[in-house]
């Protein structure tokens, strides 16, 4: 472990994982110091209404660019890199017009759907958080691909601090949930803000004109990723989401903000990394497939990597989180340290499948992905349906879980297997030319 350890240490990769992660951790460690402040400003219920508008956001920025931002990486020559960034904040901003439809007619209805009316005014705001998330990730791709990892850092370090301060000042006002919806806002807008800046700053000297043609010829090319990822998102969103949809209507808004509170203390610091991570990893695991290089053995040691790295402070909130949250949030939170426990093996496993997500966009096989994904999403909902028959707010989460695990340790196998079979073809096809 310890000859694992020193060799990614010193590795090339793993300095750039840290130049992503340096200005990121550093705000990002403000809105995770932030929580036993929010905890204390604002109710269980309270976060529970937020959860809901953050569910419903994660699940509409599914289709936010068609997940062409992905497809940023994937050409040899630059000027076709750009025209793909077009094309992908051209998506965003369609389908936030869409969604600033839908909510004109439908928020109402929405709002009724999860029980929590007073949320209705509020989902107007969802149009902007889209366009924001579609233009920061577009940005975040184009400027991944140009290796400005600072400038990254900066906008990700700018969206959490802005969040993090912003919903701690609308908290004391005080404003109830719409003050953790209104920094939710404020984050998104400052992050997309840099990340612009940084990019003009890079390329203020191009004159290069929009051409619908350009941007059609690359939807058609790249036409896999909103045909097969895209949805392969919204189902994943949707499963990861179920708890709080179904939560909020059958157990109340006290107990979805106390799961909310836990997915939100476990994730964000994993987010930190894993994000990073998964950047990096995209950018150059993309090198060695377009150079033809050993993708299979960047696989392993990337996967044998992250285990080890996340196993012990994940073992240490599996076995302390009661004590660790009760005494970090504050005794009526004490339920959150209990539902940690229990997810603390799916957040494991999600740090380490996270960033391999990319290979099967990458070697085309979006299809398959999406077709695990509507699995998993049925058998989470399964799950959490069982628990809302049992009335046990516990097994619901369990069984949550369980299914995520089983699903994980799937998909982790699978990738496997697909990294080995492209470097098998590759040395059958090397065999033959020579």
């Amino acid at each position: 472990m310890k000859h694992t350890f020193e060799r990614l240490k010193n590795s090339i990769f793993f300095r750039q994982i840290l130049t992503v992660m340096t200005g990121t951790s550093i705000a990002q460690l403000i809105p995770i110091l932030l929580i036993p402040v929010l905890s204390r400003i604002y109710t269980p219920e309270e976060f529970g209404v937020y959860a809901v508008f953050l569910s419903l956001y994660v699940v509409l920025t599914s289709f936010a660019t068609g997940r062409y931002e992905y497809a940023i990486l994937l050409p040899k020559r630059e000027d076709h890199a750009k025209d793909v960034f077009r094309l992908s904040v051209s998506v965003a901003c369609m389908v936030s017009l869409i969604v600033l439809v839908l909510m004109v007619f439908l928020n109402e209805w929405i709002a009724g759907i999860f029980n929590v009316p007073e949320i209705s005014v509020w989902l107007y705001l969802l149009p902007a958080c889209v366009l924001l998330f579609g233009l920061f990730m577009s940005l975040s791709y184009y400027l991944n691909r140009l290796q400005k990892y600072g400038a990254i850092a900066a906008g990700k370090a700018t969206q959490a601090s802005g969040m993090g301060f912003s919903q701690v000042g609308f908290g004391l006002i005080p404003m109830g949930f719409s003050g953790l919806i209104l920094g939710k806002v404020a984050g998104e807008f400052f992050g997309a803000f840099v990340l612009w800046f940084q990019k003009k700053k890079i390329s203020e000297a191009e004159k290069y004109g929009i051409s619908p043609g350009r941007l059609l010829f690359f939807a058609k090319k790249y036409r896999d990723f909103p045909v097969y990822n895209a949805p392969h998102s919204l189902f994943n969103n949707i499963s990861s989401n179920i708890p709080i949809f179904l939560f909020v209507r059958y157990f109340g808004e006290s107990l979805t903000g106390l799961y909310s509170m836990a997915v939100k203390a476990t994730h964000m610091p994993v987010q930190i990394i894993a994000n990073s991570f998964g950047q990096v990893f995209s950018r150059k695991i993309s090198e060695y497939y377009r150079e033809g290089q050993d993708i299979h053995d960047f696989f392993k040691k990337t996967v044998l990597s992250l285990a080890l790295f996340a196993v012990i402070p994940f073992g240490l909130i599996a076995v302390f989180g009661p004590e660790i949250f009760t005494f970090i949030l504050g005794p009526e939170w004490e339920m959150t340290g209990v539902i940690v426990r229990y997810i603390t093996p799916w957040i494991y496993l999600a740090f380490i499948v996270g960033p391999l997500a990319f290979i099967p966009m990458m070697l085309n096989r979006q299809r398959k992905a999406m077709i695990i994904e509507i699995i998993y999403m049925l058998l989470r909902l399964a799950g959490i349906l069982f628990g809302i028959y049992s009335s046990d707010f516990i097994l619901a989460v369990q069984l949550f879980t369980a299914t995520g695990v089983i699903v994980m340790l799937y998909q982790i196998w699978w990738i496997n297997g697909l990294c080995k079979n492209h470097q098998t073809q590759l040395g059958r096809t090397a065999k033959v030319e020579g």
